[in-house]
């Protein structure tokens, strides 16, 4: 259980006794609300629960804590839109996706910039832990500064209280100490109690001394300074929950009410006036704040009093209504959700493996093969152990058992599918050089029909027979894009998030945006990396792209050496990181701290050796192939306009319109800190533009924007020093010179 399920699920219970106490403080035992409070306290600081069928969370759905965490986990990825296809069909062409054989390919992630909320929410843990510590410090250090300064108290020398002590003893030894500087009675330490009274304590009557003692000698038996020190470590653990701040406030308070019901059952329910009087007369003036301490006087004397004074001796019948209400409320609250069995048990015969057979074309005879009716993830050995009787066989990597190549009748197999309907599974050999396809086709019913064979490159195979999955029915990303085929579209997630992540053709040519027409509204992924341009929309029959310009495609340099380290965690050529890749179609920023900078040549159209380049040659022949074919200046009445270190700033009066310079799509647009309120558009050649210090923006994530069309206002937000607007370029991560990018 995570730390802030602990928190929601106590704040709950908290809440469940805050209205009990409201409503029955005067009627039932004090010692209830006592007990109530400690089954919250172990709920803050114990990080598992008792699973009860009769738990207050068992009443909703078991799935939606997760259902909810993963919505907000994909927020920023996924994102509904109207079903308007006029505007994500431009320049399409219907394709059809070949397969292609697997590769040890990795993908560069090229993470977005953060949002300011993002950032926020990143810190939360740093804050949260600050918190702890400056709390925690806070009663740390006072109480320390108050066992120094009781140490200074000096032991009681009076007749009637060494006679009371004597007559209440308890396996730890109590001693009773005088100080001067306290106006209050109170007690501290657990495994040596001290009873510190004020000067004017010993000048009551031997009544009043009597309760004083009394209540304090209750306290240390109890072991209320234990309850204070984990009440006080939960505040410190959850203190960003403010009903955790309500109930260390309550629970101290019926600590006292507690205490005052049990004095008065020890020394008599009929002295209600004389103990009440006491507490009255005694000053409500506190020497300092012990956290750890237990004093006779506390807050909430009129509370106090009024308890006192209607208490009474309670009945059979309250105090089994006080037991059924601890029961009821801990069972309620205090457990978890207990997930009904028919979800994670199959014990009918259904979940057993059953018999079926498989029939060819030339219809012979039905042969025995297993599949299991529950989804499973099968392993390479196992899915083809089931198949070597049908002439299928698997050899393994002696370095990972899940890779390997797979022979059919001894041929070997490029690529095999199984579309099976307890569960998608696909295998691509090792070994180069065959283009052999084996694939399972099923019947109806789900059983096992015929292994087929195909040597065509145009498959259009999908892993599911009624075609790919939609989001609602998949758990995560992976498991959705898996259900249209590795060999048409491959999803790389995320190593923090395996809900976000980058997508690709079967070529490994990026895909910005994909659309699934199928969802109503319509299903929209953007990949983290956005130097793409290329979007695929699907409709339930076929897949259109469209999009224009040449992306930088690495992966077509694999054989000139072009490959990506994993240990580096870059895109390496003769085991040099690589900063700039330079074609004649594109320019790419692989890494800002790459060691060598790539050009590519052509002869004849035939690619020539790989030339290693300096960085200025590199960066002048990417500002050349950069350079966008239109600018528009976005700020049509300027004052001046400066360029300052790579950034153009428009200087214009405060509310000036700020239009868009390059086509493109809004990458974001909101608050970044030193930016203000700035609006990020990504133009097809996969740069980012940055319009910042805005007073305002006019446009939203996601929507198409043309040149000349209004973003936003002139202002002087973030770290602006005047009215101006500030324009970046950003490719890769790599800040490019505005001056040379837009040079004539």
């Amino acid at each position: 259980m995570s730390l802030v399920q602990m928190s929601l699920s106590a704040a709950l219970m908290i809440v469940a006794i805050i209205i009990l106490r409201a409503l029955t403080i005067e009627r039932f035992p004090k010692k209830t609300f006592l007990v109530l409070w400690w089954i919250a306290l172990l709920r803050l600081l114990i990080p598992f629960s008792i699973p009860s069928v009769m738990s207050f969370y068992s009443w909703f759905d078991p799935n939606l804590p997760a259902v909810v965490e993963q919505s907000s986990a994909m927020e920023s990825t996924f994102e509904p839109v109207l079903d308007d296809s006029s505007e994500t069909m431009e320049n399409s062409t219907q394709f059809e996706m070949t397969p292609i054989p697997d590769t040890d390919i990795e993908y560069v992630e090229v993470k977005p910039s953060k949002s300011f909320s993002e950032i926020f929410f990143d810190m939360l843990p740093a804050i949260w832990g600050v918190g702890i510590g400056v709390i925690a410090a806070f009663f740390g250090i006072n109480y320390w500064k108050g066992v120094r300064e009781f140490r200074m108290s000096l032991p009681v020398e009076n007749e009637f209280v060494n006679e009371w002590l004597s007559s209440h003893q308890l396996r730890r030894n109590i001693t009773i100490h005088q100080y001067d500087c306290i106006h209050t009675p109170l007690t501290y330490g657990i495994f040596r109690p001290v009873i510190l009274l004020p000067k004017e304590s010993l000048e009551q009557s031997p009544s009043t001394l009597n309760f004083i003692l009394t209540h304090e000698w209750v306290h240390i038996r109890r072991f209320d300074c234990v309850t204070k020190i984990l009440l006080t470590a939960a505040l410190c653990i959850h203190w960003m929950n403010p009903l955790v701040w309500v109930m260390y406030l309550l629970f101290n308070r019926d600590i006292e009410l507690s205490c005052d019901e049990t004095v008065l059952h020890l020394l008599g329910r009929n002295r209600r006036s004389d103990y009440a009087l006491a507490l009255i007369n005694m000053e409500e003036q506190k020497g300092g704040f012990a956290s750890f301490a237990s004093g006779f006087c506390r807050n909430a004397i009129e509370e106090r009093i009024r308890a006192i004074m209607k208490m009474k001796k309670a009945s059979l019948i309250t105090i089994l209504a006080a037991v059924v209400v601890v029961v009821c409320v801990s069972i309620l609250f205090a457990t978890s959700a207990k997930n009904n069995p028919i979800d994670t048990e199959f014990p009918s015969s259904e979940s057993e493996t059953v018999s079926d057979k498989i029939l060819t074309d030339d219809d012979q005879m039905k042969q025995e093969v297993s599949v299991k009716t529950s989804k499973k993830t099968f392993s390479p050995a196992e899915r083809f152990a089931e198949l070597e009787k049908y002439g299928v066989m698997f050899v393994p990597s002696e370095t990972d058992s899940t890779k390997g190549d797979l022979y059919y009748n001894g041929e070997l197999v490029k690529y095999f599918a199984d579309p099976n309907p307890s569960g998608n599974f696909t295998f691509f050999s090792e070994t180069e050089g065959s283009n052999l396809t084996l694939y399972i086709t099923y019947n109806e019913d789900g059983t096992l029909k015929k292994l087929n064979t195909t040597t065509e490159d145009t498959l259009n195979l999908y892993p599911y027979p009624d075609g790919p999955l939609r989001i609602s029915e998949c758990q995560d990303l992976t498991e959705y894009f898996e259900s249209f085929g590795r060999h048409q579209l491959i999803f790389q997630p995320s190593p923090a998030d395996s809900n976000s992540g980058n997508l690709y053709m079967r070529d490994g040519t990026l895909v910005s945006t994909f659309y699934d027409y199928r969802e109503n509204p319509c299903f929209v992924f953007r990949s983290q990396d956005t130097s793409g341009n290329w979007s695929i929309s699907y409709d339930g029959s076929v897949f259109q792209m469209s999009g224009g310009g040449i992306l930088p495609n690495l992966f077509s340099f694999k054989d000139e050496g072009i490959i990506y380290d994993e240990t580096k965690q870059s895109w390496t050529y003769h085991d040099k990181t690589i900063h700039w890749v330079i074609d004649g179609n594109f320019a790419k920023s692989i890494n800002p701290e790459g060691e060598i900078n790539i050009r590519a040549t052509y002869q004849d159209g035939l690619l020539q050796p790989l030339e290693e380049i300096s960085i200025e040659e590199a960066k002048e022949l990417a500002m050349e192939l950069l350079k966008p074919d239109t600018f528009a200046s976005p700020v049509k009445e300027t004052v001046k306009i400066e360029d300052i270190e790579g950034r153009r700033l428009y200087y214009a009066p405060e509310g000036s319109e700020v239009t868009c310079s390059i086509s493109g799509t809004v990458f974001y647009a909101g608050w970044k800190d030193g930016y203000g309120y700035c609006v990020q558009i990504a133009d097809p050649q996969g740069i980012i533009w940055t319009y910042s210090h805005l007073k305002e923006t006019s446009v939203k994530y996601g929507q198409n924007v043309s040149v000349g069309d209004k973003i936003g206002t002139v202002g002087h937000s973030g770290s602006a020093t005047d009215f101006y607007l500030g324009l970046d370029a950003v490719s890769n991560e790599e800040m490019l010179d505005i001056s040379q990018l837009l040079a004539e």
